[in-house]
């Protein structure tokens, strides 16, 4: 986030984001609004697949696919991109005929090189120094850096990570051989033509997921949650891009969507991504000039601790909810709570061991560091303030009536925490506050892809194991509204 500076003390006045009085059963629908498989949220399965965390990884016994890779498949790294391919290829043989209603041609050139070494021209490029994987339809080949970046990625999100980032990279190669039929031109702007990408990824992902695949498996709990933290990886610098540049990928929030939409099941619809669908919910944009002089947005977590609660009680205020106090401790209510920060129901108050959400605002999570491509860390001061935010949303959820144990109550969290964002993300008044920063979506999108999420916990540390059910709540809220949030997760 980044603070705006003060002109004159004043709290605005603002609407408040929870609709009371809409409690439903948990995953309902909303009466009059069709929902899409993609947003029809349930704690208990993925896109209608039940959450199961092994078997995840290579195929034990497997034997080894062969393709005639330039710089021969001499690492564990080459196996593994080679596997992942494979199997990607049997995937399109069968999805595009069935989607699409045409054949399919794989790639006839595969290249692995070290990018820390001089190496072939792929491309046209020079790949010392390429720490990348890419499709190049000039020639139709295949290229991976198995020097830096397939290691690098195999050791932060396991192998499984390798398959949707070579996937993502068939999905290329597919946009090119539907052409129309995906609504691809030479005009189609790189955001559009990369989350197609990412759809069609998502795509294969499920029939992996649905134990398709010779090479892998891929398990819908922590394992698909590390798949999609891959993603991150790979993704834009937050603040160095809008959905207009050249080779803009979209923030890590616009590219999820994207990926969820794949795994929900249709490739088809993969195809519907278009820059109409692009623009009606893209968050990526540059740095404004204060925040990239507030390193780049990330605030002191503790320090601004009180400004944060103040944006809350202003965003919540119409509500009518008794505002909880902070008081700064171990982070927890006696023997329970969610440490870093609880939400104390008897004492209305959000207990915060502010050293440990400082940790959780620098990036340095109970699981440890994740760092892009380029080596910075994944997180930053949001992943604190949504953590904090998730926990004042019980006391509103509380006033309002509503249960706050239980997975719904966590669902309900993280939605209401989305619809925070949301209201975060504009400017209101003219006093002292906070605003959200580029880039901070995607830092909650990191803490809600860690083994434990705070923000999607009830009130006793219950949480929701799909990382792929954290997201699309959260997205509910910011894109749709908080009164989806009790709608849909009513309790």
């Amino acid at each position: 986030m980044h603070r705006i500076p003060r002109r004159r003390r004043a709290l605005f006045a603002v609407f408040g984001v929870l609709a009371i009085g809409l409690a439903t059963a948990c995953g309902q629908q909303v009466e009059g609004k069709p929902e899409s498989a993609l947003t029809r949220v349930d704690t208990n399965t993925v896109s209608g697949l039940p959450i199961k965390d092994a078997p995840d990884g290579p195929k034990q016994g497997a034997p080894d696919a062969r393709l005639p890779v330039n710089g021969g498949v001499t690492t564990q790294s080459d196996r593994v991109a080679v596997n992942a391919l494979s199997d990607v290829f049997d995937y399109w043989r069968t999805a595009m005929p069935r989607s699409f209603g045409q054949q399919f041609t794989a790639p006839t050139t595969f290249t692995s090189y070290d990018s820390d070494k001089p190496g072939p021209k792929v491309c046209g490029m020079d790949t010392q120094g390429l720490v990348n994987a890419f499709y190049c339809n000039l020639d139709r080949s295949v290229a991976w850096d198995r020097g830096a970046l397939l290691p690098t990625m195999i050791r932060q999100f396991g192998p499984n990570s390798v398959a949707v980032v070579l996937a993502h990279e068939m999905g290329h190669s597919v946009q090119y051989q539907l052409g129309r039929k995906s609504g691809v031109s030479k005009a189609t702007g790189s955001i559009v033509l990369e989350q197609q990408a990412d759809c069609y990824a998502g795509s294969f992902m499920r029939w992996a997921a649905q134990g398709n695949a010779k090479h892998f498996d891929v398990a819908t709990g922590a394992g698909l949650n590390k798949v999609m933290s891959a993603m991150l990886f790979i993704g834009d610098t937050p603040g160095q891009a809008t959905k207009s540049s050249p080779g803009a990928h979209g923030s890590a929030f616009d590219r999820m969507y994207a990926f969820q939409k794949g795994f929900a099941g249709d490739p088809g619809k993969c195809a519907a991504i278009d820059k109409k669908d692009v623009d009606s919910r893209s968050t990526e944009r540059l740095f404004r000039s204060d925040e990239a002089s507030q390193d780049k947005g990330n605030l002191d977590v503790g320090a601004e601790l009180p400004l944060v609660k103040e944006n809350l009680d202003a965003a919540f205020a119409d509500t009518g909810v008794s505002a909880p106090e902070i008081t700064r401790g171990e982070g927890k209510c006696g023997a329970q709570g969610t440490p870093p920060v609880s939400y104390c129901a008897e004492q209305n108050s959000l207990d915060v061991s502010v050293p440990d959400l400082q940790r959780i605002g620098q990036g340095d999570f109970d699981a440890g560091t994740v760092r892009s491509m380029s080596g910075t860390k994944l997180g930053g001061d949001f992943s604190a303030f949504a953590e904090f935010a998730s926990r004042y949303t019980l006391a509103v959820q509380k006033h309002a009536g509503l249960d706050i144990n239980g997975e719904a109550a966590g669902l309900r969290s993280t939605c209401l925490t989305g619809a925070w964002a949301k209201y975060a993300a504009e400017r209101h008044g003219s006093g002292n506050q906070l605003r959200l920063a580029a880039g901070d979506l995607d830092e909650a999108i990191t803490e809600m892809l860690q083994p434990r999420s705070v923000i999607s916990d009830d009130v006793a540390g219950t949480g929701v194991r799909s990382g792929f059910a954290r997201i699309e709540a959260f997205r509910i809220g910011y894109l749709k509204g908080s009164d989806q949030c009790s709608a849909k997760f009513g309790g």
